[in-house]
Order: structure tokens, then sequence, then C-alpha cells
């Protein structure tokens, strides 16, 4: 008997320590699991986590063309050493208006050279009356917004296209 209860005890300390010795679930970090869990903002940000989300960019542009409300789906802003371009395009029209050099808050006059439209796959090259005005201009994130408008039109004013209310809003050049 006493064997027996020897064996019985050897047997409960053997299995004691097995399950001692278990892995135990590691712990996981909940805002670095690539889900969204209760209380973040997105993915692992924001919330209660200690990363904040990043900000979403959804910069916008879009005018009257002749009296139409135009939108876009290409928008670029580029800076080069002796101008800024604003060019976008749609299925009917594509636009590139040279701003010049100056990239501060104000109202400018459009540059004639280097400014043109396509519209309906004809080129509009002369342009009047056009001027563009930077309502703010973040340089650390290098964003950009404003207006913009004018009158093109072909050699010989044979037609002309009126470019109004024209927007950009927090464009990344």
């Amino acid at each position: 008997m006493n064997t027996k209860i020897k064996l019985l005890f050897t047997l409960c300390v053997l299995g004691f320590t097995l399950l001692a010795c278990k892995d135990k679930e590691p712990v996981v970090d909940k805002c670095k699991n690539n889900f969204l869990d209760p209380g973040e903002e997105q993915v692992d940000c924001g919330g209660v986590c200690p990363e904040s989300c990043p900000e979403e960019y959804n910069p916008t542009l879009f005018c009257k063309v002749n009296g139409i409300q135009t939108s876009f789906y290409t928008k670029t802003l580029q800076k080069s050493s002796d101008h800024w371009v604003l060019s976008c395009e749609n299925d009917t029209c594509s636009f590139f208006f040279r701003f010049g050099t100056n990239g501060s808050v104000g109202t400018y006059g459009l540059q004639q050279l280097g400014t043109y439209i396509f519209f309906q796959n004809i080129q509009y090259d002369i342009v009047t009356d056009g001027f563009y005005t930077i309502g703010s201009h973040d340089t650390g994130a290098r964003r950009m917004s404003g207006f913009f408008q004018g009158k093109f039109s072909r050699p010989n004013n044979v037609d002309t296209v009126y470019i109004t209310g024209g927007q950009f809003t927090d464009l990344k050049y």
C-alpha cells in the first residue's frame, strides 16, 4: 500500500510539474496586432493606442468649364526652380496652369507662357483674364490650397473656353 501511495504521489508531482512548465500564451499588444480592436480609431492607432493615426489625404480640384461643374481624377501641383504648375485631367479636358515663382498667399495673374488647356481634344493656349489665388500654403506639410479662373482661346479667337469658380484644396507638391 505504501508503494501505491508513493507512486500516486510521484504521479501527482510529475503532473503538476508538467502543467506548470506548459508554455503560457504570449501577451499580444492590441495596438500592434494588425486588427481594428475596440477603442482604436483605425487599425493599431488612435484612441487607446499611443500612436496617432496618419492624417487622411483627400485633395480636391474642381471648376466650371463653360458653366458646367467639372471635377478631375488626376491633379498635381509641382514646383520647379522658376515656377509652380497646377495640372489636372479628366475625360474631356486637361489644364496646365503656370503660376509663376511666388508661392506666397495672395492673388496673381496666370503666366501666359506654359498655361493652356485641352478641351475636347482642342488646345486653347491664349489666356486672358486669368488669375489664381493662393489661399493657404503649408510649407512644412508641402500642401497648397487656392482658387483660379481664366478665359482661354485659340489663335484668331476662333472659340473660347471659360474656366470659372476653380478651387484646389490641400494639394501636395
